[in-house]
């Protein structure tokens, strides 16, 4: 089961496409044969979940204001995937990468 608050769900998406595209670039068997590749594929995701989550995640908080308690209620932008935010899957896919390379094929 796969979960995500916000836009977190663009976390898969966007290694779906970066897979994709290194895989369009090289072709397919040497992609299928060479394992390092696929960490280029893994890099890609990182920067792009990176940069797109920072992003999203910006301080665009907003504050309401309950009517009959006057107590200020404070809203934030949260956008992860599996209750990790999305800018740190920058981080996590390269580690995945490096030990897809020397665990893999």
């Amino acid at each position: 089961m796969l979960i995500w608050r916000g836009y977190g769900f663009l976390t898969i998406i966007l290694a779906g496409i970066s897979f994709v595209l290194v895989e369009l670039v090289v072709g397919k068997e040497f992609y299928n044969t060479h394992n390092w590749v696929h960490m280029v594929g893994y890099i890609i995701a990182g920067v792009l979940c990176y940069f797109v989550g920072k992003d999203l995640n910006k301080n665009k908080d907003k504050i309401y204001v309950d009517k009959e308690s006057g107590k200020e209620v404070i809203v934030r932008n949260s956008h992860s995937f599996i209750f990790i935010k999305m800018e740190y899957w920058g981080f996590i896919f390269p580690i995945v990468g490096i030990i897809n390379l020397f665990m893999g094929k």
